[in-house]
């Protein structure tokens, strides 16, 4: 049987988003006239414990950007595969620096723009959702089953098992994950290069936390790859050389800590 492909819905894709500064240096947000809270953000990802900010390409408007999108998404899973795309193409933008402001946004291309990622966002809520059921499910059929065994011992049940379907991914510079794969299981990696060669070959190639360079993975192998979360990491791979430089004086080091 096909499985269904996750279906999402917006009431709308205009949105008024205002950022005001207080007295006291704070920023304060606030989406369609309602004004939201860093708090619940940060309880995903506490990119930056002193709240909000904008107008940079930094912890302050990826936090910022969070929250928005859980304001305007109202789906977990959707504002955690796109905030930190969101933050690039509109927080980031907001210019000046942390200065009042007020911008009507229309999110319809973006949405457009970043289906692969809102697509793999939406998968990984539907997974969740099955191995939840599956969860429920084992703890409640021996339950049941002493019950039935009890009043009609003639009848057998047996359980049925969701399983879990791997999607396929569309994978961003930035992107970290744990390895599953027994030869490197455990390890945690940055996808630090997505190539498209012309041989038709597609893949990504990670940067262990130990720095070791685990070189090309293709959509075969993704199956080993747990994803964790998207980073703000903006890096343009050139050589191995300039990658071990580029390890050795810490550049990845804050994004591996993030978890």
């Amino acid at each position: 049987m096909k499985k269904e492909a996750p279906v999402f819905y917006l009431e709308k894709t205009t949105f008024v988003i205002n950022g005001v500064s207080t007295i006291g240096g704070n920023q304060r947000l606030f989406v369609d006239g309602v004004e939201i809270l860093p708090e619940k953000s940060q309880k995903l990802y506490n990119h930056s414990p002193d709240g909000f900010s904008w107008g940079y390409s930094g912890s302050g408007p990826a936090q910022s950007a969070l929250a928005i999108c859980l304001a305007i998404f109202k789906n977990q899973h959707v504002a955690e595969g796109l905030y930190q795309s969101f933050k690039e193409t509109f927080v980031s933008r907001w210019q000046p620096v942390g200065a009042p402001f007020q911008k009507e946004i229309d999110i319809t291309d973006f949405l457009i723009d970043h289906r692969d990622r809102l697509q793999i966002a939406l998968e990984r809520e539907q997974n969740d959702q099955q191995w939840l059921e599956a969860e429920i499910e084992e703890i409640m059929f021996p339950m049941v089953k002493d019950s039935v065994d009890e009043k009609r011992p003639d009848l057998a049940l047996h359980p049925i098992r969701v399983e879990q379907v791997q999607s396929l991914r569309f994978w961003q510079v930035g992107d970290l994950v744990t390895i599953i794969h027994p030869s490197e299981e455990g390890i945690r990696a940055l996808v630090y290069e997505v190539y498209d060669r012309p041989e038709d070959t597609y893949g990504i190639s990670l940067l262990a936390e130990d720095g070791r360079n685990l070189g090309g993975w293709e959509p075969e192998t993704w199956k080993f790859l747990e994803f964790n979360q998207s980073t703000d990491l903006a890096y343009s791979f050139e050589n191995v050389g300039k990658l071990k430089r580029d390890f050795q004086r810490g550049l990845f080091t804050p994004y591996f800590g993030r978890i």
